[in-house]
């Protein structure tokens, strides 16, 4: 439990996996709180409300980890998750790796529907002025940081965002 200065204002917060349950220490999953002094709910929007208010807690949409002094540490937004296969890939991961890149200026990932996967990983990307690569190269990068099940499937070069 984390507490505020004063008792009259005490918060719980938690991390939660996607079935409701509180994960271990250290362990991703979304932030949620309660208290006396959370929202009861979003101004004339009950079905917003019912999505963020469950059981009591406030599911926040944001993604962390709490480590054994109680910090909190936030990982990204659970609501730009890509589902692929059953399995979670958070994008900005996926963007560092990408990012990491020389010839990359900027990078943003984005879900792509796919009739065997659910969705894929779909990378668009920057090049940086007066630097070559193509989408090979790209690829044979993310394969040396990130598992196969989060590699961008698809890539495509743009201009800017």
């Amino acid at each position: 439990m984390c507490s505020m200065a004063s008792t009259d204002l005490s918060v719980d917060i938690k991390i939660f996996d996607d079935a409701g349950k509180e994960v271990a220490q250290g362990r991703v999953g979304e932030i949620v709180c309660r208290g006396w002094v959370v929202t009861d709910g979003y101004f004339k929007d009950p079905e917003t409300t019912k999505e963020a208010i469950r059981n009591g807690w406030f599911h926040t949409g944001d993604l962390g980890r709490m480590d054994a002094d109680g910090y909190i540490f936030l990982t990204g937004r659970k609501k730009r998750m890509v589902i692929t296969s059953g399995f979670n890939v958070y994008p900005r991961e996926v963007e560092i790796v990408l990012e990491m890149h020389p010839a990359v200026a900027a990078a943003r990932v984005e879900s792509k529907e796919d009739m065997m996967r659910g969705e894929i990983v779909k990378a668009l990307i920057v090049r940086k002025p007066g630097v070559e690569a193509d989408e090979k190269e790209i690829l044979r990068h993310c394969r040396a940081y990130l598992s196969s099940y989060k590699l961008p499937r698809e890539v495509e070069f743009i201009s800017n965002f």
